[in-house]
Formats: structure tokens, C-alpha cells, sequence
């Protein structure tokens, strides 16, 4: 058996009905909240991770200064996993992955 993973990575993208993946197939989907401000980015991240399975990685940059914590506390409460996160400039960029809760 394979222990290799596929990545398929998705822009900022609509998702619809079952999105059922291979097991071995990690997805990349990418979320552009910037110019958003508050609740805005943790809300888009909510509905984006909704449409998502486990195991699935979704990468957030926003701009607004309190979408780190926001979605860090959010993935700790709902299950899920924030890898990453770092600033760049005047943008943040977090990597979530999508927990099985």
C-alpha cells in the first residue's frame, strides 16, 4: 500500500453537495477573508469548514488584528486544528485543518 498523500488544492471556492473524497487525498482549500472585520472571518471560516471533511486543511489569510484569536478559540472549542499562523505585512495567515467533530 501507498503511504503517499495527494494533495488537491482548491482556490477560494463554492462547495455543493457531497464533497466525498479517497482516504488518501488530503484537500487544500484557501479562504480570503481580508478586509473583513469582525465576526466576518470567523463566520466565513465556520461555513467554509461546514462543506469540509476531516482531515481537510483550509488556509485562511484575513486582516483583521482579532481573526487569530477568534479562530484559534474557535477551533479549540468546535474540534478542530490550527496548525499555523504567521503575519506578513498587514495580512494573517492561519492553516486550519478540519477536525471530525
Amino acid at each position: 500500500m501507498n503511504n503517499r498523500s495527494v494533495y488537491n488544492i482548491h482556490e477560494d471556492c463554492e462547495l455543493s453537495g457531497n464533497t466525498a473524497k479517497n482516504s488518501s487525498t488530503k484537500n487544500i482549500y484557501r479562504l480570503d477573508a481580508r478586509r473583513l472585520l469582525c465576526p466576518l472571518p470567523v463566520i466565513r471560516v465556520q461555513e467554509r469548514v461546514k462543506q469540509l471533511n476531516a482531515g481537510d486543511i483550509l488556509e485562511v489569510v484575513c486582516t483583521d488584528k482579532g481573526s487569530l484569536s477568534d479562530i484559534s478559540a474557535w477551533c479549540r472549542v468546535h474540534g478542530h486544528h490550527l496548525v499555523s499562523s504567521h503575519s506578513q505585512q498587514r495580512e494573517i495567515f492561519m492553516t486550519v485543518q478540519v477536525g471530525s467533530a
